[in-house]
């Protein structure tokens, strides 16, 4: 369903930045022989797995069924346990489908900026970014060149990140 409202700068297919992964997700489920399934998990919800580098997120089957955007599993920072920056890649091809579904949530972005790049690949191309602000959080989407993923990142400001901001 489209909220009648836009949603909150503060949470992307209900990973909430500020708090901890496991006051807000559950774990996804194990197979019989205890592994997770990779990729979309048949939840509600998203979930978390537990690997080697630590909690993991996976994202809901029912993001799938109602996007039909193959978004590839969510990249979530923690600070002390809570989450302070999410970001999620899907192929460019998909960029036009991610634009929409994130204007249909969130309402109509707060800043626009056009880029040009040039690459020996490709040549000369102009890529768009965008950025919501709320609550001390913001949200970027950028379309990414053909070469290079679409990408969503959320996170919040009022966290200092050692070393130059990543975007």
């Amino acid at each position: 369903g489209v909220p009648a409202q836009p949603l909150p700068i503060d949470s992307l297919f209900g990973i909430r930045i500020g708090q901890t992964i496991e006051a807000q997700l559950a774990e996804c489920p194990k197979n019989e022989k205890g592994d997770y399934a990779p990729g979309f998990q048949k939840t509600e919800r998203a979930c978390w797995v537990e690997d080697r580098y630590g909690k993991q997120v996976r994202l809901p089957q029912k993001l799938w069924d109602e996007t039909r955007i193959p978004f590839l599993d969510p990249t979530v920072i923690t600070r002390e346990g809570v989450v302070v920056e999410i970001s999620i890649h899907a192929y460019h091809d998909h960029w036009r489908d991610m634009e929409r579904y994130l204007i249909r949530l969130y309402g109509k972005p707060h800043a626009t900026n056009t880029y040009k790049t040039d690459s020996r690949l490709f040549g000369l191309s102009s890529s768009r970014s965008y950025t919501w602000r709320g609550n001390g959080i913001a949200m970027y989407f950028n379309r990414g060149q053909k070469s290079d993923h679409a990408r969503i990142r959320m996170v919040n400001l009022r966290v200092t990140f050692p070393g130059a901001s990543r975007q």
